[in-house]
């Protein structure tokens, strides 16, 4: 009996001993790593959440306008209340649906709210968890302070960027970026535009918010053989007796080639002549710009064929512009017509995108050529036509209610064919100028005036480079190229070689040139730098050579990217309203010019617009250094007068949707108001529907994905009657993202859609149903979604029957 009481004590010790073992060790868990097993919250939690109130306090003191605001957020939210219900029963949406959605967005709300305090770095507190914990916290410092109130309904987002620490945070696939694309500032808070009238905050590039969609990308390798055909300056056709005898053995007995150009009614269609030039090592091609070549061996059979662009000698047309330009030689030399004009545009490239993706370009052109980049350029349009055909033609082409329409758009139809040959372009002004004139594209599908659109009857300029991207998308060596190439040249190589051409074709003359690429920079944001060492290698050699001597360049984008996952977040959409532009002249300008060299300096910090980019070049139409003061008054200012410190979003042209100079707080998605103008941001898109309801679905709001409220001064007249909301919500059955600024008048007691609205990501095939060009961004035609459903439909069938099988 005594054995036996023994054995048991020593085996209650040792349990004790092993459970006293285990509570020590999870307790350490719980406090030193966030092991959440037996008291809840562990230490270093709790200790952020005490710093977030810490930082709440001390941001309050920073924003003013910000805490008044808030002061009057539940009066204004009780206002908003009453004016929503009422538009809610105009839009046939009950206040059950509103409730249901809050409950829905309520979920969302606080595990976004509840993560937020998780992000804010605690230093007070560091000491007392592990070193590897400290690490992983300081990479995920927010670079905008959040702050919610009691309620957890608002968070406010300020513009202030920290970008001092962002050295040692850039991932690893951009270690080896240029030195001058991650230089930051010593100053966390840096302002691109400071103004009267405008303050617009300067982006940090490699913000932390967008890292993850930032990839270092492979270089392009055009896996072809070498072409056997080439076209040398001085337009010689020439046959590479190298290649013929490396790889095709030399086979080749002779080649042959003949021309093809643009249609003469048509801008879709291409026309070849049917005579073809046989030549055995050399030819001169004189009469197009384009060519197509066979060669054949000994039996006749073609072995080879290829197209080839360059820049025909001049034809009579031509040399008549350039003798009538000459023959004006007191004007020529007075300078009158002092520089050519050339432009070169990259889709969607915003300014921040350029100093990430093409920092060898830019280095260049601000160390080399002296640019002048403007860092207040705002977009005046969602897309690239309003903002393109603001700067060729200065007029407005999307109207709103602040802003009439003033010119319109020539959509596709086949009852009524309508080009753009009569549209006011500043190109044909400078060619009744006798400058000679080129327009480059190289997207036929989506070029300027030819998406939804049939384009041009005749040819619009002397040389026009849309007939060789026709003949190219329906030539077999591109289906069997790599991507991005066209045989063994990659394809963006094709435009910048025929701009090269033509700037040294005409250099001695004046010229007018208008170059636009999309290929690598339409869809995706981190393509582009694959075209960073051949964009800088072409404007060195062209600068080194002295063909830029009386050239200004101008390098711009026509927005930001606007598909691409980066859209989604904040800093996406700050990108995508200040797009890249720069100017380059030539160092005797502005020495003989020295008012408009300080005006350019000091415009480059001022708000300016494709409006007046327009104003400025039609200066070279008829140039004279006594230009007339800018009146802020006037839309369209020329950048060689200094641009009026009090100059607003208003003044210039700029839609409150579109307009960077603003304010905004973030506020929860699941608050009463937001709910309201989001269901009334829908019944909007569904009354643009309303004439297509037979072939478009009608929208439903899915989920509300982010809110702003615009905080207005003081000192602005609109701050007790107005309050203006940025909403980003998404769709159903399209999944569409739409964002939209809406106004609410407590005169008035009525909300509006202010301005345009943006679909923020891609919709591909969605809209085919549809030709004009504003519907398709929100149409979800019925025959897709109904393809798409019987599509889902059989793949869940297909599972079903394969799951039996297993």
């Amino acid at each position: 009996m005594r054995g036996m009481v023994g054995r048991l004590r020593r085996h209650c010790r040792w349990r004790f001993v092993t459970l006293f073992a285990l509570m020590f060790c999870l307790t350490t868990l719980n406090i030193f790593w966030g092991v959440d097993v037996l008291f809840g919250r562990p230490f270093w939690k709790l200790a952020l959440h005490a710093n977030l109130r810490e930082v709440e306090r001390s941001e309050k003191s920073n924003h003013q306008a910000v805490v008044a605001w808030k002061k009057n957020a539940d009066s204004d939210s009780i206002k908003i209340r009453k004016s929503v219900q009422e538009l809610l029963i105009k839009t046939q949406v009950s206040r059950r649906d509103v409730d249901q959605t809050s409950n829905d967005l309520k979920v969302d709300h606080e595990a976004k709210f509840s993560q937020t305090t998780f992000e804010l770095e605690d230093k007070n507190s560091r000491t007392h968890f592990d070193k590897r914990v400290a690490k992983r916290s300081a990479k995920f410092t927010p670079n905008y302070y959040r702050q919610d109130n009691e309620e957890g309904k608002l968070r406010m987002i300020s513009s202030n960027t920290h970008a001092t620490k962002m050295g040692k945070e850039i991932p690893r696939e951009f270690a080896n970026f240029d030195k001058m694309s991650v230089n930051k500032s010593k100053s966390s808070i840096n302002q691109a535009v400071d103004t009267q009238g405008c303050v617009i905050t300067e982006l940090d590039p490699f913000d932390p918010s967008i890292l993850k969609y930032l990839r270092r990308l492979n270089p392009i390798t055009c896996k072809w053989n070498a072409s056997l055909t080439y076209i040398d300056r001085q337009r010689w056709l020439w046959i590479n007796q190298t290649v013929n005898q490396t790889i095709h053995s030399g086979k080749v007995k002779d080649c042959g080639y003949k021309t093809f150009d643009k249609w003469p009614d048509y801008d879709d269609f291409v026309l070849y002549q049917k005579d073809i030039t046989y030549f055995q090592t050399r030819v001169k091609v004189v009469m197009s710009d384009f060519i197509q070549v066979y060669c054949r061996d000994s039996d006749n059979r073609t072995i080879y064929e290829n197209i080839h662009a360059h820049i025909k000698v001049p034809d009579q047309r031509i040399r008549d512009k350039i003798n009538r330009l000459l023959a004006d030689s007191d004007n020529f030399r007075n300078g009158r017509f002092p520089l050519s004009i050339a432009i070169l545009g990259i889709d969607s490239m915003s300014r921040s995108n350029f100093v990430r993706h093409l920092p060898k370009t830019l280095k260049y052109l601000q160390k080399k050529m002296g640019a002048f980049v403007f860092k207040g350029m705002n977009k005046i349009g969602d897309n690239t036509f309003p903002n393109m055909v603001a700067m060729l033609t200065g007029k407005r082409v999307d109207g709103s209610a602040k802003f009439p329409q003033e010119i319109t758009r020539r959509p596709w139809s086949r009852e009524r064919i309508r080009f753009y040959d009569d549209y006011p372009l500043l190109f044909r002004n400078f060619s009744h100028k006798n400058f000679v004139t080129m327009l480059s594209e190289d997207r036929p599908e989506m070029a300027l005036f030819n998406y939804l659109s049939r384009g041009f009857k005749g040819k619009p300029t002397d040389h026009y480079l849309r007939p060789f991207y026709l003949a190219m998308k329906d030539f077999w060596i591109l289906g069997n190229s790599t991507e991005h190439c066209f045989g063994d040249t990659p394809q963006h190589m094709i435009l910048l070689e025929y701009f090269s051409r033509f700037i040294q074709t005409f250099h001695k003359v004046r010229f007018f040139t208008f170059s636009f690429y999309s290929d690598l920079c339409h869809e995706f944001v981190n393509d582009v730098q694959l075209i960073d060492d051949d964009l800088e290698k072409t404007l060195r050699l062209l600068h080194q050579a002295g063909y830029f001597e009386n050239t200004l360049l101008i390098v711009l984008g026509d927005h930001g990217q606007r598909f691409d996952y980066i859209r989604e977040s904040f800093v996406g959409r700050m990108e995508d309203l200040l797009p890249f532009f720069s100017m380059s002249f030539p160092k005797w300008f502005l020495k003989k010019f020295p008012k408009i060299h300080r005006a350019l300096r000091i415009n480059t910090e001022r708000l300016v617009t494709f409006f007046d980019v327009y104003k400025t070049l039609t200066h070279f139409l008829d140039f004279k250094e006594n230009i007339p003061v800018n009146d802020v008054r006037r839309r369209g200012l020329s950048l060689f007068k200094v641009i009026p410190t009090d100059r607003t979003c208003f003044n210039a042209g700029i839609d409150e949707h579109f307009c960077a100079c603003k304010q905004q707080v973030a506020i929860a998605t699941d608050s009463f108001p937001v709910i309201g103008v989001a269901h009334v941001l829908v019944g909007h898109l569904n009354a643009l529907l309303e004439n297509h309801t037979a072939i478009c679905e009608r929208l439903s709001l899915s989920r509300i994905l982010d809110a702003h409220q615009t905080v207005f001064h003081k000192d602005n007249d609109t701050v007790e009657d107005v309050h203006e909301y940025t909403v980003v919500i998404e769709t159903m059955p399209s999944k569409a993202l739409f964002e939209a600024t809406l106004k609410w008048s407590s005169s008035t007691k009525n909300i509006e859609v202010a301005g345009d609205i943006s679909r923020v990501n891609k919709y591909g095939d969605q809209s085919i149903c549809v030709k004009d060009a504003k519907l398709r961004r929100v149409c979800y035609c019925k025959n897709q979604y109904k393809n798409a459903t019987d599509s889902n439909a059989n793949s869940n069938i297909f599972k079903t029957q394969m799951i039996k099988l297993k």
